[in-house]
């Protein structure tokens, strides 16, 4: 069932929180399209690359489908009924399954009143249903963490992330999901950037680098960009993606199989490859001033917001968490823009230091590593380590 929406419902919701309007940012995308050309071979083989792990992320999602959905089928006669309910979010309803990724989920019973003793609350409700997922015999009681979502694992070999009364993840999950649904193109170049980003050893959000949702918001900002626009602003293009849309009318969507978005736009498609569009987000990212600059979900860049963080961090603004208007991410781009460099100057016969002068100016990333060299350092080690003791990296 495709469910259609009307352009123009939401126009500016997603800058609502905002304090200031959306800069008019230049991109030059010379350096990406004179590499595109010279590299045809290269780009060609890569794209095969990238459709055949596409395709064999996608049999995997088909086969996990079957036990996922059984054991929500045990989880919803357990706890569901007019009062409560059990919501799949993540990459178990968005289109961006993988061979590892979690069950995330949220469970919706009787609002939180917004107490002093809020923690005391929701802490109440963790230890209540890990004591009926324990007897209903849904999960490994060994594996039960509260950190502060409910983790778990359940006897089939699940991890299970269990959230509580968040709502904004359901709409976030339905926002993800339509840009998946867009073009084959938007997963290939999402579980690139992941992949990337672990190879790399930036994507481990429990040392407060990048999480895969960092990585997947990064990814859907270039794609929505005014300088690119390989996506319309999907957000202003659909009034059941606006951040205030009724959570129960986007669950319904997002949990009803056959049901997805039809977004009425004007856009004037045109046709590239996910190489080709990796490249160009490489050029762009490369080019963006992140010491003063932020960044929002929906394509546009902001002047950035005072606060009291470090500016090692990015700053990503998500309209369906408006309450996080604090940079998420904590990362020293330093690595990432060299380990780019490196990569692609060893296909180009380019020097770092030709990038570099080419990509324009590099004062955030060398002012990041100059003011916190001894931090990153120490992060170094504590990587090295946990790699050493077998501790798997958090998304």
């Amino acid at each position: 069932m495709r469910l259609g929406c009307s352009l123009g419902w939401c126009s500016g919701r997603a800058a609502s929180s905002l304090s200031n309007s959306p800069l008019s940012y230049e991109i030059n995308y010379q350096f990406s399209n004179e590499f595109i050309d010279s590299h045809q071979e290269q780009i060609s083989l890569l794209n095969l690359s990238l459709l055949k792990a596409q395709e064999c992320r996608a049999q995997t999602a088909r086969r996990n489908r079957l036990n996922v959905d059984r054991y929500l089928s045990h989880l919803r006669s357990v706890f569901c009924n007019k009062r409560r309910s059990i919501i799949p979010i993540g990459s178990s309803v968005n289109g961006l399954n993988g061979k590892n990724s979690d069950l995330d989920l949220v469970r919706f019973g009787s609002p939180y009143r917004f107490y002093i003793n809020f923690d005391s609350q929701l802490r109440k409700q963790m230890n209540a249903v890990a004591g009926i997922l324990i007897n209903a015999k849904l999960l490994d009681p060994a594996s039960l963490q509260q950190v502060p979502v409910l983790k778990f694992r359940n006897r089939d070999g699940i991890m299970v992330d269990l959230q509580f009364n968040n709502v904004g993840t359901i709409r976030s999950s339905l926002f993800v999901r339509t840009c998946v649904q867009f073009s084959f193109i938007v997963p290939v170049v999402v579980h690139w950037i992941n992949s990337f980003f672990d190879a790399i050893k930036l994507k481990n959000s429990r040392h407060g680098l990048f999480s895969t949702y960092h990585l997947n918001m990064l990814a859907l900002h270039f794609l929505q960009s005014s300088s690119f626009e390989f996506l319309p602003d999907i957000i202003s293009s659909c009034s059941m993606l606006r951040p205030c849309a009724p959570w129960e009318d986007v669950a319904e969507i997002l949990t009803a199989k056959g049901k997805m978005l039809v977004i009425s736009d004007n856009h004037k498609y045109y046709k590239i490859s996910p190489a080709e569009v990796i490249i160009k987000m490489i050029d762009y990212y490369s080019q963006l001033d992140l010491n003063n600059i932020s960044i929002d979900i929906c394509g546009k860049t902001y002047k950035r917001i005072a606060d009291n963080a470090e500016d090692t961090f990015i700053q990503l603004i998500d309209p369906y968490f408006p309450e996080d208007t604090s940079p998420h991410a904590r990362c020293t781009l330093i690595m990432v823009c060299k380990s780019i460099a490196r990569r692609l100057a060893a296909n180009s016969k380019t020097t770092i230091m030709e990038l570099k002068e080419r990509r324009g100016s590099t004062t955030f990333f060398e002012n990041v590593k100059a003011r916190h060299s001894k931090r990153l350092d120490a992060l170094e080690r504590k990587l090295e380590g946990s790699d050493k003791e077998g501790c798997p990296a958090s998304n």
